[in-house]
């Protein structure tokens, strides 16, 4: 492999590594964060197959608002856990999908290349769960009002659109006890 090869990948390997970093270190929790912060009412709801959605989807379940994007190696770990545990608990929780991706071929970037990337992302780890469409830069300023400035970033937010926690990736293993934990965070939210 040439000298320059292995410095793109290296340099790929460490922006991944250093973006997670950042995801586990900020633990800023936000104090007034809704969920129509990230999913505005005027955002169209679609599912995987850009089918226009309605909210009521949504309603009385537990959604996660999660950032991922397909160059992101630990996103790429997490998606598949994501997705397994939204499987198995699809009567109380629901996804919805926020694309960081972007495609690097297209100078300069167009939102029908990085929505192309976002589908690819989507069919390739069979995400069955909705999205909205947001630009690059405007879906890196939702991330940023989560508190988090990495991805994977997965936000709970109650059936009732309370935010619950910014960190939602750490319940994930724990299918049985998950969404106790989250109803018990919610509850106590005035």
């Amino acid at each position: 492999m040439s000298d320059t090869k292995t410095k793109t990948k290296f340099g790929f390997a460490l922006a991944c590594a250093l973006l997670t970093t950042a995801a586990f270190a900020e633990t800023k929790e936000p104090t007034d964060l809704s969920f129509t912060d990230l999913v505005a009412t005027d955002a169209q709801l679609l599912d995987v197959n850009g089918t226009k959605v309605s909210r009521d989807a949504l309603k009385g379940k537990f959604v996660g608002v999660y950032f991922s994007a397909s160059w992101c190696g630990p996103c790429r770990y997490v998606t598949p856990i994501l997705k397994k545990f939204r499987d198995a608990n699809n009567e109380g929780f629901e996804v919805v999908f926020i694309s960081i991706d972007y495609d690097k071929t297209i100078k300069p970037r167009t939102e029908q290349g990085n929505l192309a990337k976002k589908q690819q992302y989507m069919e390739a780890y069979n995400m069955n769960w909705y999205t909205i469409h947001r630009r690059y830069g405007a879906a890196l300023a939702l991330l940023r009002k989560t508190g988090r400035r990495g991805i994977p970033t997965l936000v709970i937010f109650s059936p009732e659109g309370k935010y619950v926690t910014n960190n939602g990736t750490r319940y994930l293993k724990d299918v049985e006890t998950a969404i106790g934990v989250w109803k018990t965070k919610a509850s106590s939210i005035k």
